[in-house]
């Protein structure tokens, strides 16, 4: 049996902003129903570890929000994360979705 690949996600904040990501989760192109999950974004970095707010349930759409706070005091210059779902809540299995780094930028380089 082939192992499917799981999703690489790369994403950019910019240090010291206030930023909210938006997802819309489909399985073969229908809204994945998130009702009872809880989603979260792991990271070895205690302020970017994030539990998303599932914004409509049956739609399958979700955000994570990050505070100016998060990231202004952080020295990383990229950081690694996965993002995870729990169908059950935290109790049950849980299986990631996509993973990836997340680069910050200072606002000097832009």
């Amino acid at each position: 049996m082939a192992c499917t690949p799981i999703p690489v996600y790369d994403f950019s904040l910019i240090k010291g902003d206030d930023y909210t990501l938006t997802f819309k989760c489909k399985e073969e192109d229908n809204p994945t129903d998130l009702t009872d999950h809880i989603i979260q974004l792991e990271s070895n970095i205690p302020s970017l570890k994030k539990t998303a707010t599932i914004t409509n349930a049956t739609e399958g759409e979700f955000e994570i929000t990050f505070a100016k706070a998060d990231t202004e005091t952080l020295l990383n210059k990229r950081v690694k994360y996965k993002l995870v779902f729990y169908p059950t809540g935290l109790t049950g299995n849980k299986s990631t979705k996509f993973w990836g780094s997340i680069n910050i930028a200072t606002k000097d380089i832009i």
